[in-house]
């Protein structure tokens, strides 16, 4: 891994590399003008629009600022800021004397909830109508009710072109607009309603990957060629007071070996190529986590057991969160999930659905079990009819055919979509296992082995591998400033990725001595995994 000896030569390089999008900005996508912003909120922002929400009964005003001087798309790089109207003057200073809930204009957290989506790119979310459970439900509306500043951020990502057409927002790109905008808030606090020093990073799927990672490498050097080529704020910080991480898809590097390992059973679109190659790479899964040190709440080693059966005091310790998620489904179920949980049914009554799980009605306990025919409660759910796999064949991120989202997110910049480049392989050990089964299937180690070893070994993507990666930062490859506060949650019906990673990088925080809070739901699928104050409930016992 690269650590801080190579950071000035990256960093001189990427200087030469990213200021020409300073420099010699090509027209605008968005044909917003002018190019050239002040980093002043006030200059930007002259007057906040008040509106009211009837359907939530939420009064609120808004202001959209550029967060940096020289954006190659405006609409995009802008942070929207939402505050309750009681906060601002008629004439646009802020009341300092007022209170909504138990905070004023000056204490008043400050939600920066992230845009990123499949790391595509885009502008700043609204704050209802969206297709996140948590903006089509009104909680974020309900944040604002009780004195929260929102601050919507967009950002680009692996589909932002240029008027050329060619990709300019692929690797840390993404990461670095989000960073930007908190010094971009930083900078403005005196003259923006909410504490810049209660800045809340959140985020969904490559959201909560780009959350994970803003909370996890605050003021790291790496990121400030891309920060000083776009004209961030490089006198203030880009560290974070909590984060909120739903479902994140992050460790990138080592999630083709989580996916296997945990649902590498559900084989019925795998040809025997593919099986011997998920074979591997789930033991490769075993040896990474016994690695890593991991230990529980009351410092016991957490494990996988060696040779390939699913077990150890790791999945013990997993396997206790998915029985928590169910009694905490069943008790609350009207309260909390029976309008929100994308796969809610009936309660404490799904447990007749389910022989991988019993349920004590009198103690209101659940528990995780291996039922006839299975070797495992996590195979029994894999292969029973609860979750619905979405990436079967191995690997599952960095795939065979590049034609995974995660590739085109380490292309080379510069180069239009689905051209020669836009997408490159990562992960250098899934090289290494393909060469190991070159005698018994050659013709896919012909195929596959010399495009994976090449392009995983280019110093660039190795750089990125690390540099988008929270873990990074938590395991010794990068120092930074971490958020103190982390909240995770994931559903136990998501398969966009394991939730064994949502889990390590719990435990990786605790074990950094971050206050950490790791959750998972029942019935939950891929989105904003929360209860309808979850949010909230976290945000005003860390925000006094």
């Amino acid at each position: 891994m690269r650590c801080h000896k190579k950071w000035i030569a990256m960093l001189m390089a990427g200087m030469m590399l990213l200021s020409q999008a300073r420099f010699a900005l090509a027209e605008q996508t968005d044909g917003e003008e002018p190019r050239t912003y002040s980093l002043e909120f006030t200059d930007q922002v002259q007057e906040w629009k008040k509106s009211t929400n009837a359907k939530f009964g939420v009064t609120y005003v808004t202001a959209t600022a550029v967060y940096c001087q020289y954006p190659t798309h405006p609409g995009v790089q802008s942070v929207a800021i939402y505050a309750p109207a009681d906060y601002v003057n008629e004439d646009g200073t802020i009341n300092k004397t007022a209170q909504v809930g138990q905070y004023t204009a000056e204490t008043a957290p400050m939600v920066y909830w992230n845009s990123s989506g499949s790391y595509i790119g885009m502008g700043p979310f609204k704050i209802n109508g969206n297709s996140t459970r948590s903006t089509q439900y009104g909680w974020v509306l309900n944040l604002i009710n009780n004195g929260i500043v929102v601050c919507m951020a967009g950002e680009r990502g692996k589909t932002t072109t240029d008027d050329e057409k060619n990709v300019i927002g692929r690797g840390p790109v993404a990461i670095s607009d989000l960073k930007a905008g908190v010094r971009f808030l930083k900078h403005n606090d005196a003259v923006i309603p909410g504490s810049a020093e209660r800045i809340i990073s959140v985020g969904t799927s490559s959201g909560g990957a780009m959350s994970s990672l803003l909370g996890a490498s605050g003021n790291n050097p790496y990121y400030e060629p891309w920060l000083e080529a776009m004209g961030a704020c490089m006198e203030e910080t880009d560290d974070v007071y909590a984060t909120q991480a739903y479902c994140p898809i992050t460790d990138l590097s080592h999630a083709d070996y989580a996916y296997a390992w945990t649902f590498g059973v559900y084989q019925d679109e795998m040809t025997d190529f593919e099986k011997a190659l998920n074979d591997l790479l789930a033991q490769e899964f075993v040896s990474y986590i016994n690695h890593l040190g991991l230990v529980d709440e009351n410092g016991n080693a957490l494990t996988l057991a060696e040779g390939g059966s699913k077990s150890g005091t790791y999945y013990d310790w997993l396997m206790k969160h998915y029985e928590a998620a169910f009694e905490d489904y069943a008790a609350n179920f009207e309260e909390k999930y029976a309008r929100y949980a994308t796969g809610a049914k009936e309660g404490a009554a799904d447990a007749a659905m389910w022989d991988f799980l019993t349920w004590d009605a009198k103690t209101g306990t659940a528990a995780m079990n291996t039922p006839e025919g299975y070797d495992n409660a996590l195979d029994a759910l894999v292969l029973s009819d609860y979750v619905s796999v979405k990436k079967g064949v191995p690997p599952a991120f960095d795939k065979l055919e590049m034609l995974g989202g995660d590739n085109e997110l380490f292309g080379e910049q510069y180069t239009k979509v689905n051209t020669e480049r836009s997408a490159r392989h990562y992960n250098q050990t899934i090289a290494e296992m393909i060469g190991s089964l070159k005698e018994e299937f050659p013709k896919e180690f012909e195929e596959y082995y010399q495009l994976y070893d090449d392009e995983s070994h280019e110093e660039e993507v190795e750089n990125w591998s690390i540099y988008l990666n929270a873990y990074s930062f938590l395991t010794g490859a990068a120092e930074s400033d971490v958020s103190p506060y982390f909240r995770i949650c994931m559903g136990t019906q998501d398969t966009d990725t394991s939730p064994f990673v949502s889990a390590t990088l719990a435990l990786l925080l605790q074990q950094r001595g971050v206050q950490t809070q790791f959750k998972l739901l029942w019935a939950w699928g891929h989105n904003d995994v929360d209860t309808p104050t979850g949010l909230l409930d976290w945000i005003q016992s860390i925000c006094p």
